[in-house]
């Protein structure tokens, strides 16, 4: 065959290949077109079936009660509930300030109670590792009872004065916060004073912290006299 007969045969074929292609791709975009159609109606039917058998009967169950509720699925939602713990503590209506602290001051006392449990454990782990003394035990106390003492009088005094209370001011509440931590900062410079260098290395390495020991092992219900010092 010629090098023309060869392009003329060659020209044919692609022209046939390119017609079949063209009517190939047309079929399978029409298929592809159909199919989502066809397979949402398909999984549309069931679902209609059900809320169309769910809507019956909930018609015959209700009867002419029925008529004057709304369809659930059209209705208001639900309004939110406030969470479970706020339920718990806020101020039920008609409860006075007695009645609260009764009833609210038990809940506080167990849920601490695991945190004095577990610093006074840390207490005792970090007084045998630093080999504390009955001097430097008898100071950490002081430190933390003297700290818990300026921290009732001072909250006291902001409530007192108005500082923090009725109404709190944004910059009164740093005022309050900075002067607690500076007792607290104070506690833990005056019960690490009474240690030598290994035993300072000891209570870090055991993670030892006052402020924490301060907070929880510090009876604050009574020191804020909510309930007798001889009662728990």
């Amino acid at each position: 065959m010629s090098w023309r007969s060869t392009a003329l045969l060659a020209g044919g074929l692609a022209a046939v290949l390119g017609w079949q292609n063209s009517c190939l791709r047309h079929r399978l975009s029409g298929a592809a077109t159909r199919a989502p159609r066809e397979g949402a109606a398909a999984r549309d039917e069931p679902v209609a079936a059900s809320r169309a058998t769910a809507a019956a009967a909930r018609a015959d169950t209700r009867g002419d009660e029925g008529a004057a509720f709304e369809d659930e699925d059209e209705g208001e939602p639900a309004p939110a509930r406030p969470h479970w713990a706020l339920e718990l503590v806020r101020p039920h209506p008609g409860e006075d300030l007695a009645a609260y602290r009764d009833r609210v001051l038990p809940i506080a006392q167990a849920v601490i109670a695991p945190q004095r449990t577990r610093v006074a454990a840390v207490r005792q782990r970090v007084a045998t590792a630093a080999k504390l003394d009955a001097r430097q035990l008898a100071e950490l106390d002081a430190a933390v009872g003297d700290a818990a003492d300026a921290i009732v009088n001072r909250v006291w005094d902001a409530v007192g004065s108005g500082e923090v209370w009725p109404r709190l001011r944004p910059a009164a509440g740093v005022a309050l916060a900075a002067d607690l931590l500076t007792t607290v900062v104070g506690a833990d410079r005056r019960f690490r004073a009474a240690l030598s260098d290994e035993q300072l290395a000891t209570v870090d390495r055991e993670g030892f912290d006052i402020a924490d020991y301060l907070l929880f092992s510090v009876p604050w219900e009574e020191r804020f006299g909510l309930v007798a010092p001889d009662s728990k």
